[in-house]
């Protein structure tokens, strides 16, 4: 099985080495061959999108606050989107915070003083997947390569 799969996901990149889109998000730290593949066949033709918030929410990393008379919760991803897609974008901000410099500065700046906070770290790296999903869309959007000062241009949400 393992193998079958290996196999499967050489053929899936291989398919898409032509793509230029392919090429260019592999360009953006934590995102190889095979979150590479999900990115760009789960996104699809990015002229569908009008702006990055409509990819955001296609992965459902969207807030979304669950509200009921006077009851008003926290807000929450709403995960309505494709959970592939938001699984490829939590992976890769987990490995680009661990292995990037400028991602792992922005994790821990996101993270501040609540280390010890109850699910703290999983909610910043949620951040970091939205920041991550908006930099798929625009590598993707203008056919060019990640570069990391076009990416500290972009803020990450509160």
């Amino acid at each position: 099985i393992e193998k079958d799969r290996k196999d499967f996901q050489e053929g899936i990149c291989d398919m898409l080495s032509s793509e230029p889109s392919y090429r260019l998000v592999q360009t953006i730290p934590g995102v190889g061959k095979v979150l590479g593949a999900i990115f760009v066949v789960e996104i699809g033709d990015c002229a569908k999108y009008r702006h990055w918030r409509q990819v955001i929410k296609l992965a459902g990393l969207d807030l979304a606050v669950v509200e009921s008379g006077q009851f008003s919760g926290r807000p929450r991803i709403s995960r309505q989107g494709k959970a592939l897609l938001r699984w490829a974008a939590y992976q890769a901000a987990v490995i680009a915070s661990a292995k990037n410099p400028q991602f792992k500065e922005l994790y821990l700046k996101a993270l501040g003083n609540r280390t010890g906070e109850s699910g703290a770290r999983k909610r910043t790296l949620v951040k970091i997947a939205a920041k991550l999903m908006k930099i798929v869309f625009a590598v993707m959007r203008d056919q060019r390569a990640y570069t990391p000062e076009r990416a500290s241009a972009t803020k990450i949400r509160e």
